[in-house]
C-alpha cells in the first residue's frame, strides 16, 4: 500500500505484519464521496480471517510484546509518530479520497498535526501508566499494586475520522502493553491499513497490530472471541448497544464512545461575535459528521435576533466544494445513502412545522458528489425528532430561552451527553452551568478544543470510558494486588 491512487489502494486484511486477502464472498464497495466514483471493492472478512487475526495478536502478545519494557514500547510509538508525520501528505490524500474531507483546510491543517501529537502523547505515557506502588497496610506484609495490560483487545472505529480514531485506540492500547485487532468502518479502511504497516516499519513486532476489514460481521465476531480481553468502540449508540450485549455474554470489558447531540447556551453577556464564529464552525465541522458537532443552539431571547443574524453571516462564509480545492471549507457527506437520510430528517422537521432560517446554495457543478448545504432550522421544540436524534449532517437547530434554568432544561433534555458549550462573561454563571450540564466535555467561551492530555468520553447514551489522556490507558489495563508476607 505504497501508492496514493484509487486503483492501487490494496484492500485486504493485515495479519501478522502482511496483507492477507479476505476469504469472504460478500462484496463491499468504497466510493469517492466527492464524485460518486468507485474507489475499490473487496470481500468481507470471514470467521476464519478474524480467528487468524486474533491468533496472531495473541501470539505476538505472549511471545514478544508483553516482554517489552515500557521504555521500549515508548520508543516504538515515538518512531511511529515520526513515520506518520513523514507520511502525512500521503495519508491525508488517502483520507480525503475516501471520506470527502477537504484536504488542505481539514485533513492537513487540522487533523494530521493532532494525530501526530496524540501518538507522541501515548508514547510518553507508555513510560508510566501510574499503576505501580507499594506499602505496608497490615503488619508483616507488603502490598504491591500493579496495572497490567488486558492482553488482546478489539478496536472498532467509525468512518468519520478513520485515521484519527485508529491512532487514538492503537496508541492507547499499545502504550498500555496490549496487542490489538482493529476493525475499521467498511467504506474507509484505507488509512487504517496504512497505519498498521507503519507500525511494523516503526519496529513494533508483526502481529501486535492486525486489521480485519468488512461490514458488521467481523466486528461481532471479534467481540465474541474468547481470546479478546477487552474492546473499544466508537460509533452509533445502536451498534454500541449490540456490542455491549455480545460482550456481556462472556463478561468482556468494553469502552463505548457513542452518539451525541451537542448543545450550546449563549447568555446575554457573551461575546456574540466570537460565539457566532466559533459555533458556526462547530456546527459544520466535517460537514456535521462529528459526534461533538454542534446540533442544538439555545440563545437568550434578549439577544436572539442579533445573534441569529451574526450566526447566519458566519455560516455563509464556509465554502462547500471539491475537497481537493484549497478554497473548500466543507466537503460532501460520506455516502449518497447518508445524504438521503439527512435530507429526510430535515424534510420531516419542516413538515411538522420547523422553518429553514438559512440554507446555503451549493454550486451545481458538485452535483455528482454527496454534498449537503449548511442549514439553520428554527421553530423546533425539544421533543421534535430533529432535536433529539443524531442527524450527522450540517443541520443546526436554533431556539431561544428565557433564563438560566430553562437553558439547562433544554440542553439536558436529550438521551445523549457527549459535549456542550456555554458562552457568558459571568464567571459564577459559567461555573453553575458547567456543573449542571450533563456532558463529558463542556467548553466555556470556546468550542472543539481537544488536547491529548484530557479525556474524551460521554455520559448517558453517549457511552462510557475515555479516549485520549492517561484515562485511555486505564481502559486497556487491569488492577492486580500482590501481597508478600515478610516471614
Amino acid at each position: 500500500m505504497e501508492t496514493k491512487t484509487a486503483a492501487d489502494l490494496k484492500l485486504a486484511n493485515w495479519i501478522g505484519g502482511r496483507l492477507v486477502p479476505t476469504t469472504g464472498s460478500s462484496p463491499v464497495r468504497c466510493f469517492n464521496p466527492a464524485n460518486g466514483e468507485l474507489l475499490n471493492e473487496y470481500s468481507d472478512a470471514t470467521e476464519s480471517d478474524v480467528a487468524a487475526a486474533v491468533a496472531n495478536a495473541e501470539n505476538a502478545y505472549k511471545s514478544t510484546w508483553n516482554e517489552w519494557t515500557p521504555g521500549q514500547r515508548s520508543d516504538a510509538l515515538f518512531t511511529l509518530a515520526a513515520l506518520v508525520d513523514g507520511c502525512k501528505q500521503e495519508l491525508a490524500a488517502i483520507e480525503t479520497l475516501s471520506t470527502g474531507k477537504p484536504l488542505a483546510s481539514e485533513v492537513l491543517a487540522a487533523e494530521m498535526p493532532l494525530i501526530v501529537d496524540q501518538l507522541r502523547f501515548f508514547a510518553s505515557s507508555a513510560r508510566d501508566n501510574q499503576g505501580l506502588r507499594s506499602g505496608e497496610y497490615t503488619t508483616g506484609k507488603t502490598s504491591i499494586y500493579r496495572r497490567e495490560p488486558l492482553g488482546v483487545v478489539a478496536l472498532i472505529t467509525p468512518w468519520n475520522y478513520p485515521l484519527m480514531m485508529a491512532a487514538w485506540k492503537i496508541g492507547a492500547a499499545l502504550a498500555a502493553g496490549c496487542s490489538a485487532v482493529i476493525k475499521p468502518a467498511p467504506t474507509t479502511p484505507f488509512t487504517t491499513l496504512r497505519l498498521a504497516q507503519l507500525c511494523v516499519d516503526a519496529g513494533i513486532p508483526p502481529g501486535v497490530v492486525n486489521v480485519v476489514i468488512g461490514t458488521g460481521g467481523p466486528g461481532r465476531l471479534l467481540v465474541k472471541d474468547e481470546r479478546i480481553r477487552g474492546g473499544s468502540f466508537t460509533g452509533s449508540t445502536r451498534t454500541g448497544a449490540e456490542i455491549m450485549r455480545n460482550a456481556a455474554d462472556r463478561i468482556c470489558r468494553v469502552h463505548l464512545e457513542l452518539g451525541g447531540k451537542a448543545a450550546a447556551i449563549v447568555m446575554p453577556s457573551a461575546d456574540l461575535e466570537k460565539a457566532a464564529s466559533s459555533l458556526a464552525f462547530g456546527a459544520v465541522v466535517n460537514s456535521g459528521q462529528d459526534c461533538v458537532a454542534l446540533t442544538r443552539l439555545y440563545v437568550h431571547r434578549d439577544v436572539f435576533d442579533q445573534f441569529a443574524e451574526l450566526l447566519t453571516q458566519k455560516t455563509a462564509e464556509f465554502v462547500v466544494g471539491d475537497p481537493m480545492d484549497s478554497t473548500s471549507a466543507l466537503g460532501p457527506l460520506v455516502s449518497d445513502e447518508h445524504r438521503h437520510q439527512v435530507q429526510q430528517a430535515l424534510e420531516g422537521a419542516v413538515r411538522r412545522g420547523a422553518r429553514i432560517h438559512y440554507q446555503q446554495r451549493i454550486d451545481r457543478t458538485n452535483a455528482a458528489g454527496y454534498y449537503f448545504p449548511p442549514t439553520i432550522v428554527t421553530g423546533l421544540q425539544n421533543t421534535d425528532e430533529l432535536a433529539r436524534r443524531e442527524v450527522f449532517g450540517p443541520v443546526l437547530m436554533l431556539a431561544d430561552f428565557a433564563d438560566e434554568s430553562e437553558a439547562l432544561t433544554l440542553a439536558n433534555g436529550t438521551e445523549y451527553g457527549l459535549a456542550a458549550s456555554v458562552w457568558t462573561r459571568d464567571v459564577g454563571q459559567a461555573m453553575r452551568i458547567t456543573r449542571r450540564l450533563e456532558a463529558g466535555t463542556v467548553w466555556v467561551n470556546d468550542y472543539l478544543t481537544f488536547v491529548a492530555e484530557y479525556p474524551h468520553g460521554g455520559v448517558k447514551q453517549s457511552g462510557f470510558g475515555s479516549d485520549l489522556s492517561r484515562d485511555a490507558l486505564r481502559e486497556f489495563t487491569v488492577a492486580k494486588h500482590v501481597v508478600i508476607a515478610h516471614d
